[in-house]
């Protein structure tokens, strides 16, 4: 993972951290802030795919399908 995927991943932690769906979630998600904050701090590889995954979640909240707008 390179330090540019990190910051375009923590750009969007806010939001992950605020939509966590459970405890444990949100507790993951705090714990990464924190810890990004340390200098040259990387995620583990579990840590980083389970980044991706979250804030992934965050633009397809029904299950990565899309609503179909009526046009009637």
């Amino acid at each position: 993972m390179t330090e540019m995927e990190i910051e375009r991943l923590l750009w969007s932690w806010p939001r992950v951290i605020e939509r966590a769906e459970s405890g444990w979630e949100r507790d993951f998600a705090k714990s990464i802030y924190q810890q990004a904050r340390r200098p040259k701090w990387m995620p583990s590889p579990k840590q980083a795919n389970l980044m991706r995954s979250m804030v992934a979640g965050l633009y397809r909240p029904n299950g990565g399908g899309c609503d179909v707008i009526d046009p009637a």
